[in-house]
């Protein structure tokens, strides 16, 4: 791996990490000896609990110091890496989590998927959440034998225990248990307050100009700030969460034309260019049967 932070790469071999064929994939994890991380993102979701060591998480632009028993929730498509500060062994348990299989789990009056898409949650659920305890329980679980597919009914067990912790997530933000948790970003919040705007604007009209305008910030000041933490530009950075959001809605059965112009794009063979640059297939190839 490269330098910790400074190193987006601008291939998808590098960028896109990860790989998931399932419902789910589970990890136990321990690593020994510090270790850098470059930033990445993922086409699924994934739940983290962290379990021991001296780590901070980069989610976005936002910094979250870890506690041990925490339990960290990153999105599909965000850039994310931990930061490892020492050599104490860095322990967590780590959840695939297909975002198909979601929405394919969730009915009318129980949507698994809320806390994807509510603004309101910041991905970390503190360690003396009330609901913490009983999802360390479930992560526990799902890591361990009884839920491996060679046991019996293991394969079931874990897919009941991924229901629990997605209800329990769910119920702990609509019930307002989960508090938004501090965070940094190097001394100031520019990195991760760009972020947010781009993502709460990304099918709209954006240009450093507009940024800067809505931020208050020069347009010096911003193309620096973010490609210092980052590695990369804004213009790359807004262009890879279309492509992902254009990659998403196709998977989902829409028309490879109308994901294009939905997902903020304002000229197919733009589009279409960089798709095929990024991922390196076509763009009717990302669709999945069940998504809808």
């Amino acid at each position: 791996m490269g330098k910790q932070s400074k190193r987006y790469q601008q291939n998808e071999q590098n960028s896109k990490t990860g790989y998931l064929k399932e419902d789910f994939r589970v990890f136990h994890l321990t690593d020994c000896g510090r270790r850098d991380f470059d930033f990445h993102y993922h086409d699924f979701h994934k739940i983290l609990l962290f379990m021991r060591g001296n780590v901070s998480y980069v989610i976005e632009g936002r910094h979250f110091e870890l506690q041990p028993g925490d339990v960290l929730f990153v999105r599909a498509g965000e850039l994310h890496h931990p930061v490892v500060n020492d050599d104490t062994p860095y322990e967590r348990i780590i959840l695939y989590l297909s975002p198909v299989y979601c929405k394919q789990m969730s009915t009318p009056d129980c949507i698994l998927d809320h806390f994807v898409h509510d603004e309101s949650f910041f991905g970390l659920i503190r360690s003396d959440c009330a609901v913490c305890d009983t999802l360390r329980k479930c992560l526990t679980a799902i890591a361990g034998k009884t839920a491996q597919p060679s046991e019996f009914g293991g394969l079931l067990f874990g897919k009941t225990l991924l229901t629990q912790i997605l209800i329990l997530m769910n119920r702990a933000l609509l019930d307002g248990q989960i508090e938004e948790p501090l965070y940094h970003c190097d001394g100031n919040r520019t990195v991760a307050e760009i972020m947010e705007f781009i993502n709460r604007n990304l099918t709209s009209d954006l240009d450093i100009d507009s940024i800067s305008s809505a931020l208050h910030v020069s347009r010096s000041y911003l193309m620096h700030s973010f490609k210092k933490e980052t590695g990369c530009t804004i213009g790359q950075y807004i262009t890879d969460k279309r492509l992902f959001l254009a990659k998403s809605y196709i998977a989902a059965g829409q028309s490879v034309t109308e994901s294009c112009y939905k997902s903020g794009f304002r000229n197919y063979s733009v589009f279409y260019h960089a798709y095929t640059k990024k991922y390196h297939s076509m763009p009717k190839e990302a669709y999945r049967p069940g998504a809808e």
